[in-house]
C-alpha cells in the first residue's frame, strides 16, 4: 500500500513539475500576451511573449523560480532519499504558492494547476519508515 502511494506521489510530482516548467517556458517565449490596437474602424491584434513585451526583473525572477521549482519537483521523483524528496516537493509547492499570490492576476494564475499537483505530491509523500496516522501498528512494537 505504501509503495503504491509513493509511486502515485512521484507521478503527481512529475506531472506538476512538468506543468510548472512548461507554463513558465511558454510565458517566456510563446506569444501568449495579446495586445490590440484600433486602426480606423478595424481592430488589429497580435501576440507577444514576455521577452518581447519587455517584462520586468521581478517577472523574470518569478518565471525562473518556477522553472527551477518544476525541475526540482520532477527530480524529486527519482530521488531514493524520501526525506529529501519530501523537502523538495514542499519547497516546490511553497515556491508555487508565493508566485501565485504575489504575481496574482498577472501570470500567477497560470501556475495554480501545477502548484496544486505539486502540493498533492508533497502531502502524499512521507519519509521512509514513517507511518501514516491511519496505518496499523507494527506487530513488533
Amino acid at each position: 500500500m505504501r509503495e503504491s502511494l509513493n509511486r502515485f506521489a512521484s507521478g503527481t510530482a512529475i506531472l506538476g513539475g512538468l506543468v510548472q516548467f512548461l507554463v513558465a517556458v511558454s510565458i517566456l517565449f510563446l506569444p501568449v500576451f495579446v495586445t490590440c490596437q484600433f486602426e480606423g474602424h478595424d481592430r488589429v491584434c497580435h501576440g507577444v511573449s514576455y521577452v518581447q513585451q519587455g517584462g520586468n526583473a521581478l517577472g523574470y525572477t518569478f518565471l525562473m523560480l518556477m522553472i527551477v521549482a518544476g525541475v526540482l519537483a520532477v527530480a524529486s521523483s527519482r530521488d531514493p532519499n524520501w526525506r529529501r524528496a519530501f523537502f523538495s516537493r514542499w519547497l516546490a509547492a511553497l515556491t508555487s504558492a508565493v508566485v501565485f499570490v504575489v504575481a496574482g492576476f498577472g501570470f500567477g494564475l497560470a501556475f495554480a494547476p501545477g502548484g496544486l499537483l505539486v502540493l498533492l505530491a508533497a502531502l502524499l509523500t512521507r519519509p521512509q519508515g514513517e507511518r501514516s496516522p491511519n496505518s496499523p501498528p507494527d506487530a513488533a512494537a
